[in-house]
Parts: C-alpha cells; structure tokens; sequence
C-alpha cells in the first residue's frame, strides 16, 4: 500500500491489487471519516446551551445527551416534574401531624393546622417560641415573641404562607427590577428561596448577575492575522478583523499575498494610482504609483494628494531596526528585524510576558504598541489587579480588616442584596466582628427591605440540628443576628468557625438618611 489519505481519506491502489478491491476500500474509509467526523461533532456539541434543566436544577452535559440534577421537590428528565411530598411523607415523621391537612404545592407542600396546633407540621400546641424550634415554627424564618404570641419573621426569599409559616417561595424573577444583567441578557431561574443567574453568553465574562464584555483582541490579537498584521477591533460580544494590508488578500483572520491583482478594487491602490502588478513563481506583488501632479504612497484612498513629492521613505521611520524601501517613486515599504511586523514595523510577533507583574492570578497580555495589560479575575482590579475590590458581594480571605458599604454607585430606587464571605484563613480560628458604624433602618420595623444578616458558614448539616439553616452556594449557614434598627446597640459576634456569610439587603426611601455600615473583622481564639 502506497498511501493512506487523512485529509479527503482516501487509499491509493496497492501494487499487483484490482480496481476493485481500491474501490471497496475507498468507500469504506469515507464512511468511517464521516462517521469520525460525526462523533467529534458530538463531542464537541454542549446539549446543556439554553438551560433544559427547569426550577434550578444543574444540567450536567453527556455524549449527544444531558442529565439534569433536579433540586428538592422536583423530579423528572428536565426537573419540570413536581413531587407529590403529601403521599410521599404521609404517615412518616417529614409529614403533617395531629390531624393537619396536607396540601401539595409546587416544589413543596404545605400543613393546614386544626385548631391548637402550630407549626410548619402541626407539632406545636403553644402559640409561642418555646418548646420547639424555629426551623418547626417558621420553616425558612425565625420565631419572635409579640403580645403573648408569635409572629415568623422570613429568610430572604421567603414569605409568609398558611398559618404564618414561612414556606412561600418568593419569585426573584418576577420582580419588576431585573435581577439577572439586561445587557446582554441573561436567563433568570427562580429556586427554593432564591434564584440563580444563567452563564453569561460566549465573548462576556461574569456571574450572571453582572456581564462585562471581553476583549478578544487583548489575546493573540483576537485571532486576525499577525504575519501581515492585520488590526482586530473589539466589539460587544465578539471582535472583527479589519481589512488585508496592501498587497495582501482574504478576511483579515487570514491573509495571503495577492492572486486578484489590480483587477478587484485598483488593487488597493489609490483609484486616481496606477495599479502594477508583477509575479515570479512564489507571490504575486502590486505597485501604486500616484499620477502627475500628486505624491504619496499611492496606497488606499488617502495614498495620493495634491503638493506632495519627493523621497517617499523621507520621514518615514521604521521602527526596531527596519530598514525603509522605495517602491516606484511614491512608494515604501520597511524590511523588519525578524521578530517584528507592520506597516512601520512596530508590532512584535513576540508577545509573552516574561516578568510577569500581575499579581492574584491576574493573565498577563502585551498590545499591538508593546504595553503590557493585566486581566483580572473577579473580586481584583487596577493596572495590576493588586486592588480587592469591594463591591456588592464577594469573598474576602484575611485575617482581619474592614469592610464599608453604602449606596454609592448604586440605582437607590430599587432593592439589592449582597453577599459577602469573610473567611479568616486558618481553619480552626474564629471570627469577631464589631460594629463602627450602622445606618440601615426598616420603614416598618420588620426587617424586610433594610437589614444587615450575619450567617455563621461553618454551622454543622446534619439532620437531626433543630436550628434554622440557610444555604448558600452549597454551604449551610446558621444565623447568628439581623439587624434592621441603626440606633440599637450593636454587640460584637463571634463566629463558631473560620468563616461568615454577610447578608445586606436595602432600598433606599428617598429623605431618609442613607442606609450603610462599617465593620471590622478580626481573627480570634482557637474554634471549639
């Protein structure tokens, strides 16, 4: 056998074999190319684009498949099934007690309590907070004495359904100020007590929440032609590539030396310039040369003018070295130093950083004019993402500082929610946060619109903890205060672990004093 094809797979004749046998052979190597070029299609596909897992459950992407992991409350092949949790939890202790009636709701379920019973299953008799706990109470909130009763004060993302109980899903999504970016526009998937924001789309980076556009031209000059440099211009969401160099044809990611001659556009040339065109056996090369009257270059539509003359390589520089040509009389071009390309020779081909100077992972990239550019990744900025940024939300990793917040920067006419993690970095350490400075009030006093929530992150998940848990990202949580009341005495608090979730929510009601905080963190003793 002479050769075996990879490209346009096909198989010369073997010495001394029939046409035949060639013909068999052929055919069966186009179908096995075909098929190779199928399963790499596939492979290459992402059956998880556009979400098909439904009420927040995570799309894992297969082979020519995906699985959806469904969350709580939720079953079936794209978790658009809800489960029955009344006959699934009937006469088991997860269900309603005492003779409460069960009534199933989407993603959950609910107990209709008879007369002297309370509770999220029935299990109270008294109407007050002691004897059971809050989670039995309220559900997803907390139980707080009023007039020889109770009322449940909700998590964020809950309110109150039958009988008070917090077990009402609040739709984030529904809400008339988005909550996932408008632009461009991101998908926003309500779940249990919250919502999750869809990936940004291809060319933006971010969470969901924010999407920032990225500079494809920053890397590798955004994929347009290097050797002859071609400029790549970033655009929201993408990039293009502008136009081939004189001389040169194609689509600017691709670039090769002109076979079109003067016949397609004067050839690049001026279009008062006389176009030439010469070849040999390896390129083809065009010459523009300005009429009389005229001088330039002869290249483009601003090649020729009136009053110009003279050595066209007078004032002109090639950059690092180059050397400068004269073609024709208007003419020139330079002949770079090898690493080194353009009109004027002023890019370098070479564009790694050696020293790298960006520091908290911070990618180092260099320009077309050799300035060296750092992309930062979340939670960093500046000229070399050596600045933590202190927005709304995220995870900060010290020992001990101080974290301010205030409206500033912020649409004061709707609400927002912020997330910080403060986490010491020594596992068996704790966390003490004081107070200097707290200004968030609640119109109505029931911390619903203006609160600061402190969440203890390394509270213990197992099923038998009768205190209220939260999740968030994963992790539970355990609430260790709300506070919605700037005048009232803010005690430290002392995490029982290395790390503390912080839950800010606000809405500004314009003439009131600016809801903000201030605190300080530091590391203490050894956790128990």
């Amino acid at each position: 056998m002479q050769q075996l094809g990879s490209g346009n797979a096909s198989i010369s004749a073997p010495r001394g074999g029939s046409s035949s046998t060639l013909s068999d052979l052929n055919i069966k190597v186009k179908r096995i190319d075909r098929q190779l070029k199928k399963v790499t299609a596939n492979l290459r596909k992402n059956e998880c684009l556009g979400n098909p897992c439904r009420n927040g459950g995570t799309c894992i992407d297969l082979y020519n498949r995906f699985l959806c992991l469904c969350p709580a409350g939720w079953e079936g092949p794209a978790c658009d099934t809800d489960v029955n949790e009344c006959a699934k939890f009937k006469s088991t202790e997860d269900g309603c007690h005492n003779g409460g009636t069960c009534v199933n709701i989407p993603g959950g379920f609910q107990c209709i309590c008879p007369p002297h019973y309370y509770g999220v299953h029935c299990n109270a008799k008294n109407f007050t907070c002691n004897g059971v706990s809050d989670a039995e109470l309220c559900g997803h909130g907390s139980c707080r004495e009023q007039g020889g009763s109770y009322v449940c004060v909700c998590d964020e993302g809950w309110s109150n359904g039958p009988g008070g109980v917090c077990n009402k899903d609040i739709n984030e999504c529904n809400t008339k100020t988005p909550v996932c970016s408008v632009s461009p526009p991101v998908q926003c998937i309500n779940t249990p007590g919250s919502f999750q924001c869809a990936p940004c789309p291809t060319g933006y980076t971010g969470n969901g929440l924010y999407c920032v556009d990225v500079d494809e031209c920053l890397v590798n000059n955004g994929g347009c032609s290097m050797t002859p440099y071609v400029e790549c211009i970033n655009t929201q969401g993408y990039r293009k590539c502008g136009q081939c160099p004189h001389g040169w044809v194609g689509d600017g990611t691709t670039c090769r030396q002109g076979t079109t001659g003067c016949s397609v556009q004067n050839g690049g040339c001026h279009p008062l310039a006389t176009c030439r065109e010469t070849s040999d056996t390896v390129r083809s090369v065009i010459s523009c040369t300005c009429p009389p009257g005229m001088g330039g270059s002869g290249v483009g539509l601003m090649g020729c003018a009136y009053g110009m003359s003279g050595n066209p390589c007078g004032g002109v520089t090639c950059e690092h070295g180059g050397i400068c040509a004269p073609i024709g009389d208007r003419g020139y071009r330079c002949q770079c130093e090898p690493g080194f390309t353009g009109k004027n020779c002023e890019v370098s081909m070479n564009l790694s950083c050696l020293n790298n100077p960006c520091e908290n992972g911070g990618t180092c990239t260099t320009t077309s004019q050799l300035e060296v550019r750092c992309l930062c990744p979340d939670g960093y900025s500046g000229p070399y993402c050596a600045d933590q940024m202190m927005a709304c939300g995220g995870t900060i990793v010290r020992s001990n500082g101080t974290l301010h917040n205030s409206l500033n920067g912020y649409n004061t006419r709707s609400v927002h929610s912020c997330i910080w993690t403060l986490d010491s970095g020594v596992v068996d350490r704790v966390l003490t946060i004081s107070f200097s400075k707290f200004t968030v009030y609640s119109k109505r006093g029931d911390c619903i619109d203006n609160y600061l929530e402190l969440r203890d992150a390394e509270f213990p998940t197992d099923a038998s903890s009768h205190q209220k848990k939260k999740v968030y990202n994963g992790h539970s949580t355990s609430l260790m205060s709300k506070f919605c009341d700037g005048a009232s005495s803010l005690a430290p608090l002392t995490s029982s672990g290395n790390t503390v979730r912080l839950v800010y929510k606000t809405k500004y009601v314009w003439g009131a004093t600016k809801p903000s905080f201030s605190i300080h963190y530091e590391t203490g003793r050894t956790a128990l």
